[in-house]
Order: structure tokens, then sequence, then C-alpha cells
């Protein structure tokens, strides 16, 4: 399963998008899900804790998939390193 993350600020505004790739087992038809939400306003969120908000829903929408191995796909490093040493910074409270 391959999931791909995004977030973006356009016109004040805050968001992140979400695809999900799923292979069924014995050779079926790829399964594709997408989502995409708007989280408020540039001024109250950062793209960088957007990021980290898609992730956990990311992988919130997925619990409880079994004999899945989960690729997490993102564009921004810093999120994607703070999964693994998650430190007081901004954006901390996606991560759990």
């Amino acid at each position: 399963m391959q999931i791909a993350v995004s977030s973006s600020a356009r016109n004040e505004l805050v968001g992140f998008g979400v695809a999900i790739e799923k292979q069924p087992p014995r050779y079926r038809k790829l399964k594709l899900k997408t989502v995409s939400v708007t989280l408020g306003a540039r001024a109250e969120q950062n793209p960088f804790s957007v990021e980290l908000a898609a992730m956990a829903y990311a992988l919130d929408m997925v619990v409880g998939q079994k004999d899945y191995r989960i690729t997490l796909l993102t564009s921004n490093k810093a999120a994607a390193l703070t999964l693994r040493n998650p430190r007081q910074q901004s954006g901390q409270g996606f991560v759990y």
C-alpha cells in the first residue's frame, strides 16, 4: 500500500491532500482513494504542521488493515524526519 501526502498554502488558506493506492491480493484491480482537506487560515497553521496532520490523517485511515506493507510518501523532508525523531517544534501535536 502506498500513501502520498502533500500540503499546500493558497489564498491565505492551508490544507492537504492524501492519495492511497492499495494493491489487493491475487492481482486484482488497484484501488485508489483520494481525500483533500482545508485546515484553516495560513495565520494559524503552517505548511509543515499541515504536512504532519496529513500524515496522521492518512495513517488513521488505514488503521486495522492487515497484511499490507505501508509506504508513506512525502516531499517534506523535515516532516518525514520528525516522525523518526520528534522534538518540541511546530506541529508536534500531530505526532503520536
